[in-house]
């Protein structure tokens, strides 16, 4: 993640987030390129939220999806439903990030 974008992250206050779109998409940066489970986070409809995040209204950010077995998780069966998302990096700039969070960072 380039600095700019890791700066503008660490100055985000969580306590002023007012939407659900925040939350993930904070979620998501703080994991720094790691698949994450959404579902285990206290964020109401967290992978409707992941998938808005790919919306040109919320900066069209590159959001991937597997589920645990693509991934070989530990324990998936080939009937699981868990899902990872994670956040691309590349195209990651301040103006996507200002579209979901505005000037809170």
């Amino acid at each position: 993640m380039k600095q700019s974008v890791r700066n503008f992250v660490g100055n985000l206050n969580k306590k002023t987030f007012t939407n659900n779109v925040q939350r993930v998409l904070y979620h998501l940066l703080t994991a720094e390129g790691d698949w994450v489970r959404l579902d285990r986070t206290n964020i109401p409809s967290s992978e409707a939220r992941a998938r808005d995040l790919r919306k040109s209204q919320y900066g069209e950010f590159n959001i991937f999806c597997r589920s645990a077995k693509d991934l070989h998780v530990v324990g998936a069966t080939p009937n699981c439903k868990t899902h990872y998302y994670k956040l691309g990096q590349r195209n990651l700039t301040i103006g996507k990030l200002k579209t979901v969070f505005g000037n809170l960072g």
